[in-house]
């Protein structure tokens, strides 16, 4: 047998075990960095053009509904993009006159959706294509039942979709195109909730302030670029090859949205096992069947997004990081707190990739930033994607 011949042998045989996908990396990788330019024609809408008109629509239609609990309903990505509006909800310092619940579409469907009128309820729907067949019959029910269509909102990509004459108000996304479903998708939803979470509490998302934060913000996600092949690597190094389940671990509402989105696209990406956990669940989960005695290399667990809520945080959270790393041999550390960074730069165990950014609600945009091209590298050396340098 020649050389050509093993050679094609052996990719024959790969190919029974894998499957390649019909992109090439560079073009993924090209997708992701293009975020914050994307983001600003999605800024650029609903501060300049239409999406300014639609914001004053609703703040004059707003005092006239007579709601008193709200519901996010959405699944995979627009379910955990719903964690966002929660946060600023559960933070809002001056008390939120409604309650408010995320509720994911098939659980909506099968067990919340109304059986008979009830206007004391507004429902806001998230779904980029705005055509799936859940998302279609919760919302012709609403319309059976005459539920006034100004308590019945769509965030989507698609303001034409075939439920678009039931909603009262529809909130457009502006995703041109991505090759990655929930890459671009998932940041312009949040971005999107973000205002509807301010229209809700009687704010002006599309104020001077707000602009300049989302800028600002956006800026920072330029900026990281420049490090970004460095941060990668540092993390693609830390998981290795030999790893057998990946813990995603979260510490609040808004990094609970992004340890979610990043186990889901693990799964996909690198066909390894991911989870999505809060730290909580974590240590009273997975935390327990790790060998005692024995470091178990090949589970990993990185820690997402870790913000110091108050004094005791400051103690309580680095403790916990270190109980971790003992059991896991190491770990990783995504984060914005500067604090918490210090205190692990010279702990060689436990590995810290930094971000510059402290606009909190957006966070779960920078977190999937940074990690989506982590997978995207695992996946180009694991043979699931080729390049175009091997043409």
């Amino acid at each position: 047998m020649n050389g050509k011949d093993k050679k094609d042998k052996i990719d024959k045989n790969n190919s029974k075990d894998k499957t390649i996908w019909p992109f090439y990396y560079e073009d993924i990788r090209e997708e992701f960095l293009s975020l914050p330019e994307s983001l600003e024609k999605c800024i650029d809408n609903y501060f300049f053009k239409e999406g300014k008109e639609l914001i004053h629509h609703i703040q004059e239609v707003l005092p006239k509904l007579q709601f008193s609990h709200v519901v996010f309903i959405g699944n995979t990505f627009n379910f955990f993009a719903s964690a966002i509006p929660k946060h600023v909800l559960m933070t809002e310092k001056e008390g939120v006159p409604f309650t408010w619940e995320s509720i994911e579409v098939t659980e909506f469907y099968d067990y919340f959706l109304p059986k008979e009128r009830n206007e004391s309820t507004l429902y806001i729907f998230i779904s980029k294509s705005g055509k799936s067949r859940l998302l279609k019959n919760a919302i012709e029910q609403l319309h059976i039942l005459n539920i006034d269509p100004n308590l019945i909102w769509l965030v989507t990509n698609n303001v034409k979709s075939p439920i678009s004459p039931f909603c009262g108000n529809i909130f457009p996304i502006h995703v041109d195109s991505e090759i990655v479903l929930s890459s671009k998708s998932f940041p312009h939803t949040i971005i999107v909730l973000y205002f509807i979470s301010q229209i809700l509490l009687g704010k002006d998302p599309i104020s001077d302030e707000n602009h300049s934060k989302i800028m600002n913000f956006i800026s920072e996600l330029k900026d990281y670029r420049i490090i970004e092949p460095t941060q990668t690597q540092v993390l693609v190094d830390f998981l290795g090859q030999d790893f057998k389940i990946v813990y995603v671990i979260s510490r609040d509402p808004i990094s609970e949205a992004s340890s979610k989105l990043l186990a889901l696209n693990a799964n996909s990406f690198i066909g390894a096992m991911c989870e999505g956990i809060s730290l909580g669940l974590f240590f009273h989960g997975p935390f327990q069947i790790f060998e005692r005695k024995q470091i178990n290399t090949q589970i990993k667990c990185i820690m997402i997004g870790a913000y110091e809520k108050d004094e005791t945080e400051k103690e309580t959270l680095p403790r916990l990081m270190e109980l971790i790393r003992q059991r896991a041999g190491s770990m990783a550390l995504i984060s914005n707190n500067k604090q918490l960074m210090k205190k692990f730069q010279d702990e060689s165990k436990i590995i810290v990739v930094n971000f510059e950014s402290y606009f909190t609600p957006l966070a779960p945009i920078f977190h999937s930033f940074i990690f989506s091209s982590v997978l995207l590298r695992i996946s180009l050396n694991k043979g699931l994607i080729r390049s175009h340098k091997n043409k």
